[in-house]
């Protein structure tokens, strides 16, 4: 087959790399290079298995392991011991796989593509066009240098701005080095609260990176393809509520390699391994309207595939006070 993609992320990278195998594919893309945007954050067991997967070792990629995940809601902080999400060189990832892609090419629903399937790997439904029920939040991310780390590990902290703001993360990628971002329904209030917990921790900002990111599981992207028109990654849902979208999207990915010719069956599998996303997504609406960090817990630590994605520990013993660093023991807001 004559297959077109339209993104050449980490959604329209996995599904080419796969696919070229057996056809003919073309990737377009319209960034001018390659560029990894959000925290490249993943389960770690998962990371091992997609990387095999594209022929590649994961521990190549593993930039940081976690231990721990420390929360915070109004000068309230908790931690929970978590062994199973780590951060990783998604660039080089997607570099290793050595795909051919055609920057600065634009496509849109008016494009005239000579294909027998194309692909919407946008992740904002560019091509199969955006829904009624669509929730677009702008995230603003920096890669950040410290002269010490705010934090030791992994850490999420939720504003009390009653669900304008998701939360904002600190990723560390190294010993002083973290993603530090946050997503919001305004992008000036995302950049706001960034570049406030920069300035009070002393963090300088290496890289800036934002786009906007659709907060909708696969039953609020119904439906996923239109005649030879179909969507992967973010473009059919295929982000947690937390924004976790890596491990999901590679998901959509090896189900519509392995359906590429049935793609009422891949939206059926699709909606059936992910379905708990939707769960997941209703636990998190009620987080955002309570903002209690015990609702948190609970999700990670109850939601059977929540906690074996993430390895949350079960004992209730592993609850305990954040691991900060020495010049951080004060509140992180």
């Amino acid at each position: 087959m004559k297959i077109a993609i339209c993104g050449g992320g980490w959604s329209g990278s996995l599904l080419a790399d796969t696919l070229s195998k057996e056809h003919e594919v073309t990737v377009y893309e319209r960034s001018q290079q390659l560029k990894v945007i959000c925290a490249c954050g993943i389960p770690t067991a998962r990371l091992h298995e997609i990387a095999k997967r594209h022929s590649l070792n994961a521990e190549d990629y593993i930039l940081w392991k976690s231990k721990t995940l420390t929360t915070e809601h109004m000068g309230k902080q908790r931690c929970i011991s978590m062994m199973g999400l780590c951060t990783f060189d998604k660039y080089q990832f997607m570099k290793d796989l050595g795909v051919n892609v055609q920057f600065s090419t634009t496509l849109n629903f008016k494009s005239n593509i000579h294909a027998d399937l194309v692909v919407d790997a946008t992740g904002a439904r560019e091509l199969l066009g955006r829904l009624p029920e669509d929730v677009v939040y702008v995230t603003y991310q920096v890669k950040a240098r410290f002269k010490e780390r705010p934090v030791n590990d992994f850490y999420m902290r939720f504003p009390s701005d009653k669900g304008r703001t998701l939360y904002l993360w600190f990723f560390p990628t190294g010993e002083k080095e973290a993603y530090v971002g946050c997503g919001s329904l305004q992008g000036v209030t995302a950049a706001e609260q960034v570049n406030h917990f920069l300035h009070k921790h002393n963090g300088e900002t290496l890289e800036k990176q934002a786009k906007q990111l659709r907060i909708n599981p696969p039953t609020q992207s119904l439906p996923f393809y239109k005649g030879n028109l179909v969507g992967v990654g973010g473009t059919v849902g295929a982000i947690s509520s937390f924004g976790e979208g890596n491990e999901p999207s590679a998901v959509t990915t090896d189900l519509l390699a392995e359906n590429i010719t049935d793609l009422d069956a891949y939206q059926k599998q699709v909606c059936k391994q992910l379905k708990w996303l939707k769960q997941e997504y209703a636990y998190y609406n009620s987080l955002a309207q309570n903002r209690k960090l015990n609702m948190l817990f609970n999700i990670l630590r109850r939601h059977p595939t929540t906690r074996k994605r993430y390895q949350v520990s079960m004992n209730p013993f592993a609850f305990k006070k954040p691991p900060f660093s020495q010049s951080s023991k004060r509140s992180l807001i």
